[in-house]
Order: C-alpha cells, then sequence, then structure tokens
C-alpha cells in the first residue's frame, strides 16, 4: 500500500536513488558528461533545498516523490520497480489542482512520459529547444486544463 507524506531531512539518499533509477531508465538520450553533469547538480543543489511530496511504502520507503511549483509539476519521479502502479497518478492527485490548468515539461525524447501524461489528458501547448541547464535537450510543455478531470 502506498502512503503519501511530506519529504523528510533523511530521505535525500533514497530520493536521488528513485530519481537516479528513473533517469537511467528513461533517459537513454542523454549523452554520458551530460548525465554526469546533472547527477552532480541533482545532488549538490537539488535535493538539499527542495520540498518534495513523497510516496512510500509500508516500511516508509520512498517509492516516488513529486515537486510541484506553483500550477506546474517541477519533477515527478517513480521507481523502475513501481513504475505503472499507479504511484504517479496519486502523487498527482494530491498536489495538483482540480479547479484550473497547471502543466508540466518533459522531454521530448521522452515518450514514455508524453504518453502518460497525454493518457491524464494533457496536451502539448509549447516547446522549448533546450532544458534548464540549457543543454540540447529540447522540452514539451503540456497542459492539463481542468475541464480534463
Amino acid at each position: 500500500m502506498i502512503k503519501l507524506r511530506a519529504s523528510r531531512r533523511g530521505d535525500g539518499a533514497a530520493l536521488f536513488d528513485v530519481w537516479y533509477r528513473a533517469i537511467v531508465g528513461s533517459h537513454d538520450f542523454l549523452k554520458p558528461d551530460d548525465l554526469a553533469t546533472i547527477v552532480e547538480m541533482v545532488q549538490r543543489d537539488y535535493f538539499p533545498s527542495t520540498q518534495f511530496t513523497v510516496a512510500v511504502d509500508d516500511a516508509d520507503r520512498p517509492v516516488g516523490f513529486i515537486e510541484v511549483d506553483g500550477d506546474s509539476i517541477g519533477a515527478l519521479f517513480v521507481d523502475p520497480d513501481m513504475q505503472g502502479r499507479g504511484v504517479a497518478r496519486a502523487l498527482i492527485a494530491a498536489t495538483m489542482p482540480t479547479d484550473r490548468a497547471w502543466t508540466v515539461e518533459v522531454n521530448e525524447a521522452n515518450s514514455r512520459a508524453r504518453r502518460f501524461y497525454e493518457q491524464l489528458g494533457c496536451v502539448l501547448v509549447g516547446r522549448r529547444e533546450t532544458d534548464d541547464l540549457g543543454l540540447h535537450y529540447p522540452l514539451l510543455r503540456l497542459e492539463h486544463s481542468a475541464a480534463a478531470v
């Protein structure tokens, strides 16, 4: 059974493990040097300073997490062993508004993520040529309207 809770100070290593395993399983398009840069930045800057809603198993081990910034999903990652079991849907249902639109960006090369969000009712509303680090990994902006709930 999956429970949701706020992230805690001691979750960093477990959340990084979920993130890294999910990235390796879904971001095979990343160049090795770029992946190394991203890993360093995520460990050093992102996890220590970011609050998440965390999905945990019965032993309180993180199996997924979401970061929300206003009406946008900043990050959503699920342990590859738990994908397809409703973890991501539960995280979205618990954190995203139902009375107004929300957005998410996904790597254009991550077709699995795009399909997932489209199954939720998201539609393509924009595209950027580079990611947040300025690397040439185009991002697609998807929007979920309140009417699609």
